[in-house]
């Protein structure tokens, strides 16, 4: 059964913040329960901006006009 907070292909839908403060946890950068500062969340944004540019020259098959670096753009710029 499908996550109901997932999209179609397994990922999580909800905040990206969220998403990148349990990234940080997982990797020590901070305690659970402490919130990303704005040096994290920049790097957060550079990290989501390379890793865009790498599958930019990849179309998106459900959006004709996007590549999958647009829709990553998309689900994790919303810091």
């Amino acid at each position: 059964m499908q996550d109901p907070d997932s999209d179609p292909t397994g990922f999580p839908t909800r905040d990206p913040r969220a998403l990148f403060t349990d990234a940080a946890v997982r990797a020590g950068l901070i305690q659970p329960g402490d919130s990303l500062d704005p040096l994290q969340t920049d790097f957060a944004i550079e990290i989501v901006t390379l890793c865009a540019r790498i599958v930019d020259r990849f179309p998106d098959p459900g959006r004709v006009q996007d590549t999958v670096g647009d829709v990553l753009r998309e689900r994790l710029f919303t810091l």
